[in-house]
């Protein structure tokens, strides 16, 4: 993950946390989220999570997400590219 620490928050601070959908691959998902505390930006980052399969030794190994996996995610569109 990349994070990029600006300022901190307290115990009782209201916080929104958005989360953006930024690239899908055959294997992998990235979305960027940032935390906020009204106009104040606190924290932005982003974050790649990748599919594993199973191995009979209870290992995990990288693989492909499978087709009905991929089928049912939302289209990835990125609208901040013109």
């Amino acid at each position: 993950p990349r994070l990029r620490y600006l300022h901190q928050a307290r115990l009782d601070d209201e916080l929104t946390v958005t989360v953006r959908w930024t690239d899908t691959g055959r294997a992998s998902l990235a979305v960027a989220q940032q935390c906020w505390r009204g106009e104040q930006l606190l924290v932005e980052g982003e974050i790649r999570i990748g599919w594993v399969l199973p191995q009979p030794d209870g290992r995990l190994k990288p693989g492909r997400m499978p087709a009905e996996v991929l089928a049912a995610l939302p289209v990835y569109t990125d609208t901040a590219q013109s």
